[in-house]
C-alpha cells in the first residue's frame, strides 16, 4: 500500500509547493502585462480582469490537480475521498451506526467485497460478529472467547495489524489462514481489546490504513460507552430486584414459634441473615410432633432471598397436598427439585421434635447447618448428611446453628 507522507515532511513540501505557485502566480501576472499593449485605454483594468479569468478558469484548479500529483494529499480528500476526514471524526458512532451504516460505507469506499465485524458483548464472554457481502450485512452471531483465544492473547501482546504474509508463528498463521483473513485489524480502547475486523482481501484504497486507524479509534470509544451503558442498566435492575428481594427477606423472617410441651425455643435474631425458619405440624401428629425446616444462604443479595421464597413457597404447596409428611419426603423432594446451579447455593436442615419423648430428629443437605451445646460452642453433636437424633434428656440445651451465626435453640423443662 501507499501511504501520505508523514506530517512534518508534508509540511516542508507544501512550503516549496506554495513557493513555487507564487512565483508562477507572478510570472503569470508579468506576462499579461507584456502581452498586452500599454496603450490601451483602461490598460490596468483590463490586465487584472485577464489574469482573474485565468486564475479562475486554470490556475487554481491546476493548482489543486498539481497539488494532488505530487503531494499525494489533500487537506479535504486524504481521508475518505470526497468527504473531510474531520466530518468523519465529528460523526456520532453508536453500535447500530457503525455495524449497519459506517462499517458497509468503509468497506466499499476502501474496495473490499467481504469482512466481518467483531464487538465485544458487555460481560466481555463473547463476541459478536456481523458478517458482510458487497458492502451489505448480511448475518449476525456470536462467537466465545476460546474459538480464537489464541490469536487474541498474541494480538493482545503485538497490538497491531496481522497479515499471513507477516512473519508470524506458525499456529497463529494457521487460524488466519482459516479465518480467510487478509488483514486482522484490532480495535482497542486503553490496554483492552473490545473488537477487531477480519478482511477477507486487502482494500485498494491507498489511504485504508489511515481511514482503519480512524474508525478503530472512533469504534473503540463507542464500544467501550455501550459497554459501560449495559453495566449501569443492568446494575440499576439489580438494585430494582434487591429492594424487591429485600421486602420478601423481611417477610420471611417473620416466624411463628410454636409452643411445644416440655420443650422451650428460643429463636435468635439474625436481622441481616439469609436463613429462613419455619415449623409446621400435620392433622395425624395432633401437636405431638412438629417439622422445623430451616433454609439458609451463603450470602445476602436479591438472588438469594428469591431462591429463599421459591423454596419456602415450595414447602407450603407440599405440606397442603400431603398429610402424610415425613423427613425422608421432605429430604427427597429438595434434592430432586434441585434443578439449577444456583440452588447449590442453598443449605437444609430439617428436624422433627417430639415432644413425648423429649428428642429431635435432625437431617441436614449441605455444611452449613450444624447443632452444638451452648455451653460449648466447639463440641458439634451431630454429623452432615445422615440421620441425627438429639436427646433433650442427654442434652438439656442445644443450639442450631448456620456457619457461625445462631439461629434456634431448644432447652428442655422439666
Amino acid at each position: 500500500m501507499m501511504f501520505p507522507p508523514r506530517i512534518p515532511a508534508y509540511r516542508w513540501k507544501t512550503w516549496i509547493f506554495s513557493l513555487a505557485s507564487g512565483a508562477v502566480v507572478v510570472f503569470l501576472f508579468i506576462a499579461i502585462q507584456r502581452i498586452v499593449p500599454s496603450n490601451v485605454p483602461r490598460y490596468n483594468e483590463i490586465v487584472s480582469l485577464i489574469f482573474l479569468l485565468l486564475a479562475v478558469l486554470f490556475l487554481f484548479p491546476a493548482r489543486e490537480r498539481l497539488h494532488r500529483l505530487i503531494l499525494g494529499r489533500n487537506d479535504y480528500e486524504a481521508m475518505f475521498g470526497g468527504t473531510h476526514h474531520l466530518d468523519f471524526i465529528a460523526t456520532h458512532f453508536t453500535i447500530d451506526s457503525i455495524t449497519h451504516e459506517i462499517f458497509p460505507e468503509l468497506m466499499a469506499w476502501m474496495g473490499v467485497r467481504a469482512a466481518k465485524l467483531a464487538i465485544s458483548d458487555s460481560a466481555r464472554k463473547h463476541f459478536v460478529y456481523y458478517l458482510y457481502s458487497e458492502g451489505q450485512p448480511i448475518k449476525e452471531r456470536s462467537s466465545y472467547y476460546h474459538s480464537v483465544d489464541e490469536l487474541l492473547r498474541f494480538v493482545k501482546h503485538e497490538r497491531t495489524p496481522l497479515t499471513p504474509e507477516r512473519a508470524l508463528p506458525e499456529e497463529i498463521r494457521k487460524i488466519l489462514v482459516r479465518m480467510r483473513a487478509a488483514l486482522f485489524f484490532p480495535i482497542f480502547y486503553r490496554n483492552r481489546m473490545v473488537g477487531f475486523l477480519i478482511l477477507h482481501e486487502l482494500p485498494t484504497n491507498k489511504y485504508a490504513e489511515r481511514a482503519l486507524e480512524t474508525f478503530a479509534g472512533k469504534a473503540a470509544a463507542s464500544i467501550q460507552n455501550t459497554i459501560l451503558s449495559a453495566r449501569f442498566m443492568d446494575s440499576a435492575a439489580m438494585e430494582r430486584e434487591f429492594l424487591v428481594a429485600e421486602k420478601i427477606r423481611k417477610f420471611l423472617q417473620h416466624t411463628d414459634v410454636p409452643t411445644i410441651p416440655g420443650i422451650q425455643i428460643n429463636l435468635q435474631e439474625n436481622e441481616r441473615a439469609p436463613i429462613v425458619v419455619e415449623f409446621f405440624t400435620t392433622p395425624e401428629l395432633h401437636g405431638d410432633a412438629w417439622f422445623l425446616v430451616m433454609f439458609g444462604a451463603d450470602r445476602v443479595n436479591g438472588s438469594s432471598a428469591i431462591l429463599l421464597s421459591s423454596l419456602l413457597g415450595s414447602l407450603y404447596s407440599l405440606i397442603k397436598k400431603d398429610n402424610h409428611i415425613t423427613l425422608h419426603k421432605l429430604l427427597t423432594h429438595f434434592r430432586k427439585n434441585r434443578s439449577t446451579s444456583a440452588f447449590d447455593r442453598i443449605d437444609l436442615c430439617l428436624a422433627e421434635i417430639r415432644s413425648q419423648d423429649h428428642q429431635i430428629l435432625a437431617m441436614f443437605d449441605g455444611p452449613g447447618f450444624h447443632v452444638n451445646n451452648p455451653d460449648k460452642p466447639d463440641a458439634v453433636l451431630t454429623s452432615s448428611g445422615w440421620r441425627n437424633m438429639i436427646d433433650l434428656r442427654e442434652h438439656p440445651s442445644v443450639r442450631f446453628s448456620f456457619g457461625d451465626k445462631p439461629v434456634i435453640q431448644f432447652n428442655r423443662q422439666n
